[in-house]
């Protein structure tokens, strides 16, 4: 009995009857789910292999899941990873912009998977005003950018990628600085007076007045922009939404991803276009033309002079070059189970057309970090300085290209400039473009700082708090000093600070149930900006050894600026799905701001929209037609990017004006209350 004992083991009984050996099970569940657990056991086996794209190239950060379960991993720098799993169980390998794709185990052991990128785009998430909406969900005009486009342009200045790529968009290039943001409109001019350039809100902060120049951001750092056009998806900011918005969104590490380190390194060649100077007279041409208009009838030997001088200046050679951009960027990120990072370096290095030099150093960091399962932080930062050598001094270098004459003389016997121009009867000082240049030194610097503190909150699943305070500080300092010997010494200097904060609190509800679908975000935000800045000139210096105000005889007019202006603002909105396919979007905001008069200082926006997801209902199972959305909205948006004071009464200062020996007062212009 002892053999057969330890033959069937502890979960049967054996006995003899009439000779004959009885087997009895003692617990038949157990003994199954023993025998399951150790074939289970026996099959598990550790899961390997590479996730790449469809051109193969390893996808960093897969998500890899078993079962669904939250636990699970991510594939490292070169694409591998490595799972425990058991036959019959369910893998999933997800990443952001790419099909999910779920594999049952067999009797694998290397397993590798090639995702492919996401075809729908009506599923894609796309930024609104404080929120993210899936695009089959949206009722109002939005755009979101490839920001791919962003690696085509030669400019530091991000938004130059913008031209001819945004439908309704117009962007004109700048060409004042190498980071200078070119003019924007969104769907035509929308006012007189005031600013037609877009609200510009950068991680949840809105930018001041002078939008895209008022910070410094490097195209490689940018993650995602919206494009906000009609009154329906800009009515949610209120009195500054009527020019459209332009949502930026940074960069930010990924979770459960190890150190990952990205360079850059590009240089970009521009040529002057100078084909207009095909159409222009030579010398030679040029002295006849003027000879039949009769121009030396009086001074026969100065039409003598000009042609035996034998000069043919082509200006557009001697005042254009060609541009070379020079740009390395290098960044890091990363992340584990409860914080990410991503900070960035970058250099630019820009020899303009004019013959200027401009250098720009940019630095950002990004933080974010998870105290407990319901409660974010985040931060994120930046820095940016730009030293520019500007070589642009009298008029504009193609005005003069097109404008001056073929024949004049710009160099003496010794091969020195010539400070003037012999250009005959002027009504002004005509001075040589080159010999000023030659002579004029233009530095500018500027300086930003930028950042902001985000908080979130989740109670309950359907409930999400939210508290973002930002700041942005921008200073600039700038002189021209023209040398002595062009006309005894000019200096021109302005300095100047502007300063922006921002702070916005909201609630984000959602809640689901059977073919309804609802989510409202409800906010309070505060916004304050302030600018300074002092201009003056000087004159009359007797040396350019000392290029001080305090070294020149002659001091000129000191003006000084102070403005400040707030708003405060409140807002809701409130979106309805039915079935996905039918869609309805309602949002309110009350806005009081400080630049208007007591008898407007508040205002109401509203917008309603609606969609109908035609192609779900209608074409479902054609693949000919992708999409096809039927949408209406209506709505309002203000605009309150004009002068600080514009309602208020103004005075100035004159030294004319003067009561009892002192320097008065006067009214300037009258208050408008309304």
């Amino acid at each position: 009995m002892a053999v057969i004992k330890v033959l069937i083991g502890d979960n049967y009984k054996a006995e003899f009857v009439n000779n004959n050996l009885i087997v009895i099970a003692l617990n038949t569940k157990a003994a199954v789910s023993s025998a399951n657990g150790n074939i289970q056991a026996n099959k598990q086996r550790k899961i390997s292999g590479l996730v790449t794209d469809n051109t193969g190239m390893p996808i960093i950060g897969a998500t890899i899941l078993v079962n669904d379960n939250k636990q699970g991993t991510v594939s490292d720098f070169d694409g591998k990873y490595q799972i425990m799993a058991n036959e019959g169980d369910l893998v999933t390998f997800s990443f952001l912009g790419f099909a999910t794709k779920k594999i049952k185990i067999i009797d694998q052991v290397i397993l590798n998977v090639t995702l492919e990128p996401t075809t729908n785009e009506l599923n894609e998430l796309v930024l609104v005003g404080y929120g993210k909406m899936t695009r089959d969900k949206i009722t109002g005009a939005v755009t979101k950018l490839d920001t791919k486009v962003l690696q085509n342009t030669q400019n530091v200045s991000f938004a130059d990628a913008l031209i001819g790529v945004v439908p309704g968009l117009f962007v004109q290039e700048s060409f004042s600085s190498p980071d200078s943001p070119p003019t924007m409109l969104l769907r035509g001019v929308g006012s007189i007076s005031a600013s037609t350039e877009p609200l510009i809100v950068v991680d949840g902060v809105q930018m001041p007045r002078s939008g895209l120049d008022s910070f410094m951001l490097n195209a490689a750092d940018i993650q995602d922009i919206s494009i906000l056009k009609d009154a329906a998806a800009t009515s949610i900011y209120g009195s500054k939404g009527t020019n459209g918005v332009l949502i930026v969104t940074t960069k930010r590490g990924s979770r459960n991803t190890k150190l990952k380190v990205a360079f850059n390194s590009r240089l970009g060649v521009k040529y002057a276009d100078r084909s207009f100077t095909n159409d222009l007279m030579n010398a030679s041409q040029k002295l006849d033309f003027e000879e039949s208009l009769g121009f030396y009838k009086t001074n026969p030997a100065l039409l003598q002079k000009r042609r035996a001088s034998g000069q043919d200046v082509n200006w557009a050679d001697l005042l254009l070059t060609n541009e070379i951009n020079r740009e390395n960027d290098i960044s890091f990120s990363g992340g584990s189970d409860k914080a990410n990072y991503y900070t960035s370096l970058t250099y630019n290095n820009v020899d303009n057309i004019f013959g200027g030099h401009y250098k720009r150093y940019t630095v950002s960091m990004r933080v974010d970090y998870d105290l407990n399962k319901k409660l974010k932080v985040g931060f994120s930062g930046n820095f940016g300085n730009v030293s520019e050598e500007d070589r642009r001094t009298v008029g504009s270098p193609f005005s003069n290209a097109f404008l001056l004459n073929p024949w004049l003389a710009i160099k003496d016997a010794n091969g020195n400039s010539l400070r003037l121009l012999d250009i005959g009867n002027s009504t002004g000082v005509p001075y040589n473009p080159i010999f000023v240049r030659d002579n004029t030194t233009v530095n500018n610097n500027r300086k930003n700082i930028g950042g902001s503190a985000n908080l979130t909150y989740t109670p309950v699943k359907w409930l999400i708090l939210n508290g973002i305070l930002g700041a942005n500080f921008n200073t600039s300092k700038s002189n021209s000093y023209e040398n002595v010997i062009v006309n005894g010494g000019a200096l021109t200097y302005n300095s100047g600070d502007s300063n922006n904060y921002t702070g916005t609190l909201t609630a984000t509800l959602t809640h689901t149930f059977q073919k309804h679908a609802f989510d409202m975000v409800m906010g309070y935000e505060v916004n304050e900006s302030e600018t300074n800045s002092l201009n003056l000139t000087a004159k009359d210096f007797s040396s350019d050894a000392v290029q001080t105000i305090s070294a020149a005889k002659s001091v000129g007019a000191i003006t000084e600026r102070k403005s400040q202006a707030g708003s405060l603002s409140y807002f809701s909105r409130l979106n309805y799905t039915f079935n996905n396919s039918y869609n309805l979007s309602v949002s309110f905001r009350r806005d009081g701001s400080s630049r208007f008069g007591n008898n407007n200082k508040y205002a109401n926006f509203w917008s309603v929209g609606s969609s109908w997801d035609m192609h779900k209902d209608l074409l479902n199972g054609i693949k000919t037609v992708s999409s096809l959305k039927l949408r209406a909205s209506v709505g309002t948006s203000g605009n309150d990017f004009i002068g600080d004071f514009a309602s208020q009464s103004l005075y100035g200062y004159r030294s004319q004006i003067t009561y009892a020996g002192s320097t008065a007062p006067y009214l300037t212009r009258g208050e408008n209350a309304d």
